[in-house]
């Protein structure tokens, strides 16, 4: 159980920096067809942040990074294709 709250933690924390890294990225590299590449791009630098913290565990880590903060960056993706924000290329 206590594992499971700390990655409730941890991804809670991260998510506004998936969020910034995410929009930072996009205005960077304004390139269509390039989400897989964009994706890794913002994995790194949340796992870059997420290495400085000592309170979680190596194990913890990895999981928010490989499996939680794609999902992350799927949903808001999706969200901003929706709602227009985010045009997809012909």
């Amino acid at each position: 159980m206590q594992k499971v709250i700390q990655i409730i933690q941890l991804t809670s924390a991260v998510i506004s920096l998936v969020v910034k890294a995410v929009e930072e990225i996009e205005s960077a590299i304004p390139v269509a067809k390039a989400g897989a590449e964009k994706c890794q791009a913002v994995m790194v630098i949340v796992k870059s942040a997420i290495d400085t913290v000592a309170d979680f565990s190596d194990d913890i880590k990895k999981t928010v990074v490989e499996k939680i903060v794609p999902n992350i960056v799927s949903t808001l993706v999706s969200l901003k294709n929706a709602f227009g924000i985010f045009k997809k290329s012909e």
